[in-house]
């Protein structure tokens, strides 16, 4: 790290000292080091979904706040797909460099000759946390690898503690895979072994399991990541519906979609608000963000035009995802940032924000300048769905087949300007961006 990003950080966490120092010590939380981070990924949801981003979608109070009290970004990319994302995410690496360019059920496929496991030699978000001197902890979805093949994995990626939906296991007969349950009696890997937890309610699991964490590990910087189950299919009833009992409902049926937009809104709230009794506002970061967009299922609304989601696709709609930050006394409340950024950013700013000393390479750019009210260093963002990919600055969209869309003119991307003889210089200076970013 330079000279003049330690002192930017030093400044930052200054800044934190000096708001913590007005705010009540419920339980007298360590007042100096680095600040701990809740990270919370949803699973399947897009802008398009929530009302917040200014769509006819569903109202959120919870995220609604946390944006009220601390930053909305306005453009953040992910991938199309869960797993791709999520390796983006732990490695800050693009999946043209990680070669995780589809959900890992392809890796399970016959035929397929490499890793069916997240390789610990990248980077790892956890393992830089870990590292920075963090005690670290994860709980929710992993698919990241298969646990009874590899059952220390999320140690390897540098989790120290984890409650995880198991995911995949063998059928009765030994030989096929079957998928285990994530909602209702989940089948959850904690610590290397696997129960099915009757009667139980997989994310509020999860969501204890983190707000335990936190509240023992008050003492010390923590990094509490929850990538969440909800809401992606199976569309099943969370425990706040009157008929979550009928065992009819326990199949999937996207009526409920809202119902569990509104469960996950509300255990985002409850992590919040864990942070909060512990007294730990102003030492935490909390960041909400999501994997990829809205399924295809959902009945949508985009820029007043109804719709459906474009989870799987390199639309806007497939690739745009909510970004929130709150940080109590240095992110200003109720602000909202045009800055760009990707998945690829997270662990750079993580990095940076826990003043680890060997950061490693990645394509991605921190944003925690953005955080306290500098510029984004971003002027283009990268997505990529198979061997197809795109990138998008504050208003021009370049796909890898050459099609141009102007997303200030035409958001929906109905118009392809990419054979505009008057563009082609545009065309040409983003397709060389576009090729750079996996050379």
């Amino acid at each position: 790290m330079t000279p003049s990003r330690r002192g930017f950080l030093k400044g930052v966490a200054a800044g934190a000292a000096a708001a913590w120092a007005g705010c009540r010590r419920d339980a007298a939380p360590r007042e100096d080091g680095p600040p701990n981070v809740l990270l919370v990924v949803a699973d399947d949801l897009g802008i398009d979904a929530l009302s917040l981003y200014g769509e006819a979608g569903i109202e959120t109070p919870r995220l609604a706040r946390l944006a009220a009290e601390g930053m909305r970004f306005e453009t953040a990319w992910s991938t199309p797909l869960c797993t791709p994302s999520r390796v983006e995410l732990l490695t800050g690496r693009y999946p043209c460099r990680t070669g995780w360019t589809d959900n890992i059920q392809a890796r399970f496929e016959p035929g397929f000759a490499g890793k069916r496991f997240v390789d610990p030699a990248w980077p790892s978000l956890g393992r830089v946390m870990r590292d920075a001197g963090y005690r670290t902890a994860v709980a929710g979805k992993w698919q990241l690898c298969r646990f009874d093949e590899r059952p220390d994995h999320p140690a390897e990626l540098g989790f120290e503690e984890h409650r995880l939906w198991s995911w995949m296991e063998k059928g009765s007969d030994g030989r096929a895979l079957v998928q285990t349950a994530r909602y209702w009696n989940p089948s959850v890997v904690e610590g290397g072994v696997t129960t099915t937890r009757e009667g139980a309610y997989g994310p509020h699991l999860f969501r204890d399991f983190l707000a335990d964490f936190m509240r023992r590990r008050r003492h010390e910087p923590f990094f509490a990541f929850y990538p969440m189950a909800l809401p992606h299919p199976p569309y099943q009833p969370p425990p706040t519906r009157a008929d979550v009992g009928d065992p009819a409902t326990r199949s999937s049926d996207p009526a409920f979609f809202p119902d569990m937009v509104a469960a996950l809104d509300a255990i985002v709230g409850e992590l919040v608000d864990a942070v909060d009794a512990l007294g730990l506002g102003a030492r935490t970061l909390v960041l909400f963000t999501s994997d990829n967009g809205t399924p295809g299922e959902i009945p949508v609304r985009r820029h007043g035009v109804p719709g459906v989601g474009g989870k799987g696709t390199l639309s806007e709609a497939g690739v745009r995802v909510p970004l929130i930050a709150r940080w109590t006394g240095v992110v200003a409340p109720g602000t909202v940032t045009p800055a760009l950024v990707d998945l690829s950013d997270v662990l750079p700013t993580l990095a940076e924000l826990s003043g680890s000393a060997d950061v490693p390479e990645t394509d991605g750019v921190s944003f925690l300048p953005v955080l306290v009210g500098k510029e984004g260093a971003r002027r283009t963002i990268f997505s990529q769905l198979g061997d197809a990919r795109a990138i998008r600055g504050r208003r021009w969209k370049l796909d890898s087949d050459g099609r141009l869309f102007d997303l200030v003119n035409d958001p929906l991307e109905r118009f392809d300007l990419g054979a505009d003889p008057a563009r082609k210089g545009l065309v040409d200076g983003l397709g060389e961006v576009l090729d750079a970013v996996c050379r």
